[in-house]
Formats: structure tokens, sequence, C-alpha cells
């Protein structure tokens, strides 16, 4: 089965844009996963009487 240049030039685009999506996603999810451990934090600590 032989495709035409239209059909290879959007397989190609197709996958450029799958793999833009892809490094996105990789870049977002540091950033998420230091804001939960932040977050974390920040609910762990209650204050005692000591504090007032």
């Amino acid at each position: 089965m032989e495709l035409t240049e239209e059909e290879k030039e959007q397989a190609r685009q197709d996958a450029i844009e799958r793999l833009r999506q892809e490094e996105m996603a990789k870049m977002r999810k540091p950033i998420q996963a230091k804001k939960a451990t932040t977050e974390k934090k920040t609910q762990d600590v209650q204050p005692s009487l000591f504090d007032f």
C-alpha cells in the first residue's frame, strides 16, 4: 500500500504533534510533583501551644 504525499505529510505532522504533547507533559510533571510535596509539608505542620 502506497501513501500519497499528503498522507505522508499528515502522518509526519501527527507524529510531531504527539511528540510535542509528550514532551510538554514531561516538563509539567516535575512542577506538579514539587507543588504536591510543598502542600504536604504545610499540611503536616500544626501549631503547638508553645507557638502562641
